[in-house]
C-alpha cells in the first residue's frame, strides 16, 4: 500500500451517481468542481470520457462505473455545467461525474461493515450506514465505500491501456 494512501483522513465524501450511494476518504477529493465540456480523447479507454481544463490543469473525466468494473449503462459525456468529484491521488488526478454530493461525514466505525473478501469486488472496502437527513426514518441510507488503492491500480491502468489497431 502506498504511504500516501495509508493513513485514513478519518472523514469520508460520501456522493451518488445516478443510483448508487459511494463514499471515498475524503483526504483524498480535492474538490467539487463544474465544468465544461470535455474533449473526448479517441483512442482511449472507454471509461476515459475526456479531458477538460481545470484552472490551468487538464483533468481527465471517468466513468466511475467502468473504472470499477460495475455492471449498468455507460455514462453520456458530460456537458457543460456538469458537476465532478476530482479525485486527488498520489501521481494520479482524475474527475467523475456525480449525480450528487452528499458532505463530509465522520467514518462511523460501529456503523461500518467491512467487505466480505471472498464475496465483494477488490474496489470495496466495506460499507457506512449513514443518518438520514431532514428526520428521514425510512430504511437507511448506505454508502459502498471505495478502497482507494484499488482506486488507485484502477486509474494507473487507464494510462497504459492499449487500444486495439483499427480494424481490428
Amino acid at each position: 500500500m502506498s504511504a500516501a494512501l495509508s493513513p485514513a483522513s478519518g472523514k469520508l465524501c460520501v456522493f451518488s451517481v445516478d443510483s448508487g450511494c459511494y463514499a471515498i476518504d475524503a483526504a483524498l477529493v480535492g474538490e467539487v468542481a463544474t465544468i465544461d465540456e470535455p474533449t473526448p480523447l479517441p483512442r482511449c479507454h472507454p471509461a476515459v470520457l475526456g479531458l477538460v481544463n481545470l484552472r490551468g490543469q487538464a483533468l481527465a473525466i471517468v466513468d466511475l462505473a467502468q473504472v470499477l468494473g460495475i455492471d449498468g449503462p455507460d455514462q453520456p459525456l458530460p456537458s457543460a455545467g456538469s458537476r465532478v468529484l476530482v479525485l486527488r491521488l498520489p501521481g494520479r488526478s482524475a474527475g467523475t461525474v456525480v449525480t450528487r454530493v452528499e458532505g463530509v461525514i465522520a467514518r462511523d466505525p460501529a456503523a461500518f461493515r467491512a467487505a466480505n473478501r471472498s464475496a465483494e469486488p477488490a474496489w470495496i472496502a466495506g460499507f457506512q450506514v449513514l443518518a438520514r437527513r431532514g428526520g428521514q426514518s425510512q430504511g437507511e441510507l448506505v454508502a459502498t465505500v471505495i478502497a482507494p488503492e484499488e482506486l488507485a491500480l484502477r486509474l494507473s491502468a487507464l494510462a497504459f491501456h492499449r487500444p486495439a489497431p483499427h480494424g481490428v
